[in-house]
């Protein structure tokens, strides 16, 4: 999930009823793995969802989940981009899973823009208006959208451009 332990210390709790299971806590001190600072407050919701998802078999374990952490995605976002590099090694592409990840935690922003992207094209919320647009650029609502997506006709199909971020 792109953070280091820094200290763990264990304690076995002690079960309430004969019989009961037993039970350990592992309470770990992290940072994360870059080094780099973070809102924790900001990015609490997300990494609990995706520590649960993972701890219950919803996600996959693996570097493509410190995503959450360095681009601010869902981990439902994360399985997109995971599912999209799968995709890349089934069409033949060069590059190893492992190598993917690490370029896009190194990316992040590029992940974030890869995943507006798809939310941009294929939500079913978002609704196209073409007759009003001026020279072919066509309008995405709602008027939330980052700046830096932009939608382009061309003949029969429409395509979402995204430019650098502002």
């Amino acid at each position: 999930m792109g953070f280091r332990v820094v200290d763990e210390r264990t304690y076995r709790i002690e079960p309430g009823e004969a019989g009961a299971a037993e039970v350990w806590m592992h309470d770990m001190m992290l940072e994360r793995a870059d080094g780099a600072a973070f809102d924790l407050e900001a990015l609490k919701a997300r990494l609990e969802a995706v520590f649960m998802a993972v701890m219950r078999g919803r996600a996959e374990n693996d570097g493509y989940n410190a995503l959450v952490l360095s681009a601010g995605v869902q981990w439902r976002d994360v399985a997109l981009v995971r599912t999209i590099s799968r995709y890349l090694r089934q069409i033949r592409i060069a590059y190893s899973q492992d190598y993917m990840w690490a370029t896009l935690r190194r990316h992040h922003g590029i992940a974030a823009q890869i995943v507006t992207l798809f939310h941009t094209r294929f939500d079913p919320r978002i609704e196209i208006a073409t007759k009003s647009a001026p020279r072919g650029r066509l309008r995405c609502w709602p008027r939330s959208r980052p700046r830096w997506v932009r939608w382009k006709a061309s003949m029969k199909t429409a395509s979402c451009v995204i430019s650098s971020m502002p």
